[in-house]
């Protein structure tokens, strides 16, 4: 083969390789999720809450998608920052995000998709942003005290319930030590402190003592592989 040809296919090679003038490359942040778990939602047994697992970790793009969307709640040393978009709540975690109040897993895939475009877009101009680590909404012990049965009654643990959530807020006890809240009774304050407590990014654990919640018809609770 002789050196014009060598040349001729380097020059190809090298073209194919090299992007052509405008292209931009893109600086991907999260590169791909899975759908692993799908779960009645505590807040509204009608939906679903969804757990996906991310390739990558996000969490250096929370403080500029905190600066940029409305009605962010970020918990910067907790490395989480929540979303509130028509009723439903997209929590961001470092290794997953999770999904609360949603129809069924064809929403979520969408959902997923438009906000793997929103960190990688956000991820690709934070240059040109500055960043905010302020929390936002906070939650306060007495915000949830409201919310609690007001009895008592210690099968917490606790002296009060009082006591119970500022602990809660401290994130030191589960709400599902506050047994007579997941009964029958008070099923309205816990759909409402349930929610509270997803918003800022707390991870809302259904006691094993309590009857579950009903499931929606066609929604069954699983892992996906």
């Amino acid at each position: 083969m002789t050196i014009e040809c060598l040349s001729l296919r380097l020059r190809i090679s090298l073209l194919k390789k090299t992007p052509s003038a405008g292209t931009k490359t893109i600086t991907m942040l999260l590169h791909s999720y899975k759908i692993t778990h799908t779960l009645p939602c505590l807040a509204d047994p009608e939906k679903i809450r969804v757990i996906a697992e991310k390739s990558d970790e996000i969490h250096k793009v929370f403080p500029y998608l905190n600066a940029t969307l409305k009605g962010c709640i970020y918990n910067h040393p907790a490395l989480t920052l929540t979303i509130k978009k028509d009723g439903k709540l997209f929590t961001l975690h470092a290794h997953h995000i999770t999904l609360a109040k949603i129809e069924d897993e064809i929403e979520a895939e969408e959902i997923l998709k438009r906000l793997k475009d929103l960190i990688n877009e956000t991820y690709e101009k934070r240059d040109q942003i500055e960043p905010n680590y302020t929390k936002g909404e906070e939650l306060r012990a007495l915000d949830i005290y409201r919310l609690l049965p007001g009895t008592s009654c210690k099968r917490c643990g606790e002296l009060t319930c009082l006591a119970f959530a500022v602990k809660l807020v401290g994130q030191e006890i589960e709400v599902a030590k506050c047994t007579p809240l997941f009964s029958e009774e008070y099923q309205e304050k816990r759909k409402v402190l349930v929610e509270l407590l997803h918003a800022a990014g707390y991870n809302v654990a259904w006691p094993a003592s309590a009857p579950q919640p009903p499931r929606r018809a066609g929604v069954k609770g699983h892992n996906i592989k």
